[in-house]
């Protein structure tokens, strides 16, 4: 069993908080908060310093997006995991980029979310339940070459093209899936299981 969690669980459903708070006291975690709205999730994370966020994404005041971008700025320690019933691919990006470690659909299983929550604590990768968008087998490659965290020289050389080729490929496959920088295009390709 890994060791107890501080967990914050943040979501406008009164029902669905107070479910996840009785299935994860079970399991020994301690729950230091339950938010409402993205205001009160930023809020309670800066007072009570939990290592796992479960956030909601479509909720009143401020949205899931906007909130954890908010609580990794102030703490980048902080293990959020989204939970949420969209599958939409943008859904999943725009999470990846505002930071989240893990992304599960509120469908899931409780064995299911407590595999998302020890991935997402120990950094594994925790695959996005949906395709990535239409890439081209270039563009795939480059995507695994960057998701294992290889540099320019050492991809330019596995795809025997220049080092200013693959910058933009990069740089092309950056506005492709609205990614600002290399390191959201590294955690998008580790989310989707790229780096095995």
């Amino acid at each position: 069993m890994p060791p107890p969690l501080r967990i914050l669980i943040a979501d406008d459903h009164p029902l669905f908080r107070i479910g996840l708070r009785d299935l994860l006291r079970g399991d020994g975690h301690e729950i230091v908060g339950l938010a409402a709205d993205g205001f009160e999730a930023v809020r309670l994370a800066a007072e009570t310093a939990p290592h796992l966020v479960l956030m909601d994404l479509a909720m009143p005041v401020m949205d899931g997006y906007e909130a954890i971008a908010k609580i990794l700025a102030r703490d980048p320690s902080i293990r959020v995991v989204v939970l949420t019933v969209s599958e939409d691919q943008e859904a999943i990006l725009k999470s990846i980029k505002a930071g989240a470690a893990g992304y599960l659909l509120k469908g899931a299983g409780p064995a299911e979310l407590r595999a998302a929550i020890d991935q997402a604590c120990t950094g594994e990768p925790l695959t996005a339940p949906a395709p990535p968008h239409e890439l081209t087998d270039r563009e795939h490659e480059l995507l695994r070459l960057l998701a294992k965290r290889l540099d320019t020289a050492t991809i330019a050389e596995r795809l025997l093209v220049s080092p200013k080729t693959v910058r933009n490929t990069i740089s092309r496959l950056q506005n492709k899936l609205g990614l600002s920088d290399r390191h959201a295009l590294i955690r998008y390709g580790v989310q989707l299981g790229l780096d095995e």
